[in-house]
Formats: structure tokens, sequence, C-alpha cells
């Protein structure tokens, strides 16, 4: 391989880390969690079949794990005083 293209080769394969910090990578993943655990509910309020209600709300709660497991993250590489933990109020609420 020239130098020239070495040294491409290099610049576009920088680590993970230095184009995204840990912090920031798992902020993104809260986002689309978030996101996807809402729909989840939604789907769940809307559907009148009752198994098809039971497996949104099943995949709500699934993705409310999700959130959980990405905070307590979080929280351990940036604690951050009162900082707030995010669940939709409908999941922490059904049993299984």
């Amino acid at each position: 391989m020239k130098a020239d293209k070495k040294d491409e080769f290099k610049r576009r394969t920088k680590p993970m880390e230095i184009m995204m910090t840990l912090e920031k990578a798992i902020k993104t993943a809260l986002e689309y969690e978030n996101k996807v655990c809402d729909t989840y509910v939604e789907f769940a309020d809307k559907v009148t079949d009752p198994e098809g209600k039971r497996v949104f709300e099943v995949l709500g709660r699934e993705e409310q794990e999700h959130i959980d497991y990405l905070e307590s993250r979080l929280t351990a590489i940036c604690p951050k005083p009162g900082l707030t933990v995010w669940c939709h109020p409908r999941i922490r609420s059904q049993p299984e």
C-alpha cells in the first residue's frame, strides 16, 4: 500500500472513542430506546387484540430494562447528583 493510501486508511479507521465519547454513545442509545419504548406503549394502547396488546406491553417493558441499564451505565461513568431516570409510567406498574 502506498504511503498516502496508508495515511488515508489510518485517518478513516480511527478508534470509535475518538469519534464519539462513551457518554455520547450512551445518550444516543437512550434517545433511541426511549423512542422505541414510546412506540410500543402507544401500540399497546391502540391494539384491541388481547394477545397483541400483551406482546406490545412485554416489548415495552423490555425496552424499559434497556433504558434502566443504560441510565445506570451513564451514572457510573458520569455521576451527576439528582440524575433523573426516565421511565414510562405504564411500564413500571404492569406485571408481565
